[in-house]
């Protein structure tokens, strides 16, 4: 009775040991395995074939990693240089992809207005801009904010448009009161009044007595239309035209204006008049030297 008291006692001493040994087993694989693991999801940049590239796969090499949120990655708005604007499933946030550092997260909504420059809008749905270092430009106060070139910002407000140069307000600064604004360069701007554009200078002095159904420009060229006519200007009003191109349309609704297609690809303005409702014509615009060139 006493031997076999004995053996129940060894089988459980070494019953013990062998529950120890195990457990020391799965602690230490867990540690070696386990521990370390990092299960979350992350959105890669990574280089591939001298282009940036994204994933949501696991990658051996890349150039940096943000992590997704609630297992759903960001998708990328907008990208320039080393900046870019990530969409989350709540918010945006402007990431630099080179540093991994997120440059700011505190609006709802970002896009880019140039290189550096970025605009911003808050939870009262104002526009603002802020440049790609986080430092505020302008505070959040536009209903909407057209274009900002060379320090000139064109925006809207109550329902009209304005301009100023926003580091410098006494060389231009107009109250919202116009129905819409093209800039043109550091001198000159188009307003719309009474359905009709004019140009003016920073003093808002109007430049010409011609008046036009619409205008836009590109690098310094001002292409205007008015009794179903195009004509190129110069930066000193001056055509650039022997004559002038007819056009079907008087370019005054949306419709009209969308169908000019203008598209600016190594210096050469591309864009379509036409001729009927149906048909029209694409004519190339070389910005550097001034001309209408041969397709």
């Amino acid at each position: 009775m006493i031997k076999r008291n004995k053996l129940w006692q060894i089988i459980w001493i070494v019953g013990i040991y062998l529950i120890l040994i195990l457990i020391m087993y799965l602690v230490v694989t867990y540690k070696i395995k386990f521990e370390d693991r990092d299960y979350s999801k992350y959105l890669y940049f990574y280089n591939c074939s001298n282009e940036l590239c994204t994933t949501n796969i696991k990658q051996e090499e890349y150039i940096n990693k943000i992590e997704c949120e609630k297992e759903i990655c960001p998708y990328i708005k907008e990208i320039k240089d080393k900046i870019a604007i990530l969409v989350y499933s709540s918010n945006q946030k402007i990431y630099n992809y080179e540093t991994g550092k997120i440059i700011n997260d505190d609006y709802q909504e970002y896009y880019f207005l140039d290189d550096d420059n970025i605009a911003f809008k808050n939870n009262d749905n104002k526009y603002g801009i802020m440049n790609t270092q986080n430092e505020i430009i302008n505070k959040s106060e536009f209903d909407q904010i057209i274009s900002y070139k060379e320090s000139i910002l064109v925006y809207k407000k109550n329902n009209k448009y304005a301009i100023k140069n926003i580091y410098n307000e006494e060389e231009l600064n107009t109250e919202p009161r116009y129905d819409d604004i093209k800039y043109i360069n550091k001198e000159l701007f188009a307003a719309k009044i009474d359905n009709s554009y004019k140009i003016f200078n920073f003093k808002e002095e109007q430049k010409s007595n011609e008046e036009y159904s619409y205008i836009f420009s590109e690098n310094g060229y001002i292409f205007v239309f008015s009794d179903n006519k195009l004509d190129i200007l110069n930066s000193n009003l001056e055509s650039k035209l022997l004559m002038k191109i007819k056009t079907y349309y008087n370019y005054q609704s949306q419709t009209e204006i969308s169908s000019l297609n203008k598209r600016v690809e190594e210096g050469i303005l591309t864009f379509i008049i036409n001729t009927s409702d149906t048909k029209g014509i694409k004519y190339y615009f070389d910005l550097e030297k001034g001309i209408i060139i041969n397709n």
